[in-house]
């Protein structure tokens, strides 16, 4: 009887990352999958780019032979310094067509201040955010806002695969890996309309929301006047910090003092929460 309690919580956790889901959309039907007909919207795909060679030059061929108005859309590659041939592959692309721009971050600052670039000089009504490995689907760009249903949907996650699955045993694993986590763990979240995290392979979002959360970070590190710094961690290339410090959603943001931290915010927050926790973290100026 003294393990009744673990195997309970394994079948807990068992059905709840692979049975609920499917049943609350047996219950839902349709309505799980709400979608529009007749939005379209201008898009802007950025694509953030450091060293991925001619993968590079395929991927935005890919984009440009997308089935979506020609007007409608462009696409922007933000080069993070790379240190191989991946600019000059990107510009051979952007020589081909002219809805392709090329932008050259003047230092390596990452992933998220370069498409934090890309959308301030932009004034498309959905940016979408593309890895540079990534090949996509003709349709993907009108699968993806047909599900923006109204002004409260503000991001919108594709469905990944692996594009060489029998390749060998280990495209077998992430085939496997990417097969129940797009068709089974995500049906909860999709059921409650409460998706966690949404994969930067293939997201799309409304420009106004990033516009908002963007400038939230960059001027409170601006503004501190060199008494704060931000910096980004990838917690799947990184599980055990991430274990460490109870990082079980994203977004997550960790206040450290010396190396020690000192407060924890889970989900996204407006400016005055982050202010209210920096001025308790902080000792004053």
């Amino acid at each position: 009887m003294t393990d009744f309690p673990i195997y309970l919580f394994i079948l807990i956790v068992f059905a709840n990352r692979y049975i609920f889901g499917l049943y609350l959309a047996k219950v839902k039907g349709k309505k799980f999958d709400a979608t529009i007909e007749g939005y379209e919207p201008t898009i802007t795909v950025v694509v953030p780019l450091y060293n991925e060679g001619r993968s590079i030059y395929d991927t935005i061929l890919s984009l440009v032979r997308l089935d979506y108005p020609r007007e409608k859309l462009t696409i922007t590659v933000v080069d993070d310094c790379s240190t191989d041939d991946s600019y000059d592959w990107a510009c051979r692309a952007a020589s081909e067509h002219p809805n392709v721009t090329v932008l050259r971050n003047p230092f390596n600052m990452g992933k998220r201040k370069g498409i934090n670039n890309a959308v301030r000089q932009t004034s498309s009504e959905i940016i979408v955010s593309v890895d540079s490995d990534v090949i996509v689907f003709p349709t993907a760009l009108k699968e993806l806002v047909a599900r923006f249903t109204g002004p409260e949907v503000a991001a919108v996650g594709g469905r990944v695969h692996v594009s060489n699955p029998n390749q060998n045993w280990l495209t077998r694993l992430q085939t496997i890996k990417y097969y129940f986590g797009q068709e089974h763990l995500k049906n909860l979240e999709r059921s409650l309309r409460s998706v966690m995290c949404l994969s930067g392979c293939l997201t799309a979002y409304r420009r106004s929301v990033l516009v908002q959360l963007e400038p939230i970070l960059e001027q409170l590190e601006s503004e501190s006047r060199g008494r704060v710094e931000f910096a980004k961690l990838n917690i799947d290339e990184n599980p055990l910090t991430a274990a460490r410090y109870d990082v079980l959603s994203i977004p997550t943001a960790i206040v450290f003092d010396s190396g020690e931290a000192k407060a924890t915010l889970i989900g996204a927050r407006p400016r005055a929460h982050y202010e209210r926790v920096l001025a308790e973290v902080l000792p004053a100026a």
